[in-house]
């Protein structure tokens, strides 16, 4: 194995081989040396470019997951702006549309990104910089606020547990996204993104307002 270095292939090679080790296997079981070994660097490589284990996992949620709630929070300023409530629609596109628009424009496969992204919500959870953990804490309190500005008749309670189901039916369509081609083998598959991103939409805002 190479000895660390500052170039910036060396630090990217590590966090690639992160990124994919932690979406297949999870934060707690994949060990510093496992992610040296698949990038082909010296133990030494990760104190060098990223301080220590914990700074590795918050590169790692830097480089994928920081982005999403950043464009998240940024279309939910817009669409609560001013003093007329924000549509269910509008306030469910902000979630939905920055992972979309990431999974398919990450480096990873898609099956790969989207189990990062669900690692970092669950067992990542716990692991994450405190500062993380909370931006992502006040991200769905924002929205559970948004939607219940839109439905002010609905207890909060009820809104958090439909923006989860949600959530969740997002996360498994973008997981298997050609899940319906062997049933469907004449459709279109995979759907574009602004096809993909009305599919969603429609669904999920039908389920929150009922």
């Amino acid at each position: 194995m190479s000895d660390p270095s500052p170039d910036s292939n060396t630090k990217d090679r590590i966090l690639e081989a992160a990124e994919e080790l932690y979406a297949l296997h999870g934060f707690d079981a994949v060990s510093v040396r496992d992610v040296t070994h698949k990038a082909g660097v010296n133990v030494a490589a990760v104190s060098y470019h990223f301080g220590s284990r914990e700074g590795l996992i918050q590169a790692v949620l830097d480089r994928s997951i920081a982005p999403v709630v950043a464009e998240r929070l940024q279309l939910l300023d817009v669409v609560t702006a001013g003093d007329q409530p924000p549509t269910v629609t509008a306030v469910l596109d902000a979630l939905i549309r920055p992972l979309v628009i990431q999974v398919r424009r990450s480096e990873l496969s898609q099956a790969l990104f989207v189990k990062l992204a669900g690692r970092c919500m669950s067992d990542g959870l716990s692991q994450m910089p405190a500062e993380c953990k909370a931006t992502i804490r006040s991200m769905v309190g924002r929205f559970v606020d948004a939607l219940h500005r839109a439905l002010p008749n609905v207890p909060k309670e009820i809104l958090a547990w439909r923006l989860h189901f949600c959530h969740g039916a997002l996360m498994e369509t973008l997981a298997r996204d050609d899940a319906l081609q062997e049933f469907f083998p004449d459709r279109k598959h995979p759907l574009s993104t602004d096809e993909l991103l009305a599919a969603l939409l429609g669904f999920c805002s039908a389920g929150v307002s009922q």
